[in-house]
């Protein structure tokens, strides 16, 4: 996605496509349906946000407040990060980081190409057109590269 730019909100499935020179090129909707929070789900979220944060059990407690002040919206997100890859797939990963896996969806125009589950703790930051590039976190909270490839 070098010659453009993908926009999106995790609140909506509406992306939209500029050029490097800010000129809208198109707009595509992902056929994507909300998924309403359950109480659970929610929960998890809020205390994996607020730990993140880092901080002693105090500082991770006002964090918690705060985050459940705000309010929580009727719908979890979309996606929890939107990638690009050089072949014009726009990746969503989709599963929330509570999830029991991580799962990725491309879009071609607004329609889902392609499809792939990884395990849980897979954070990826790089998408090419065929490999990942992500971060693992292991139990003692250390960082470790990971290559996934496939064939196209």
């Amino acid at each position: 996605l070098s010659d453009r730019v993908v926009v999106g909100l995790n609140s909506s499935p509406e992306l939209s496509t500029y050029s490097l020179e800010a000129a809208l090129l198109g707009r595509d909707t992902a056929p994507v349906v909300p998924e309403v929070w359950s109480d659970q789900r929610y929960e998890a979220m809020v205390t994996r946000q607020a730990a993140s944060t880092g901080g002693d059990s105090t500082i991770r407690a006002m964090i918690r407040k705060m985050i459940i002040a705000e309010g929580r919206s009727a719908a979890a997100p979309l996606f929890h990060t939107m990638h690009g890859s050089p072949d014009g797939l726009v990746w969503w990963v989709t599963s929330l980081p509570v999830d029991s896996a991580t799962t990725l969806v491309g879009f071609r125009g607004g329609a889902p190409v392609f499809e792939l589950a990884l395990p849980a703790e897979i954070e990826p930051f790089e998408i090419g057109t065929d490999y990942l590039l992500g971060r693992r976190l292991d139990k003692d909270g250390l960082e470790h590269l990971v290559l996934y490839r496939w064939q196209p």
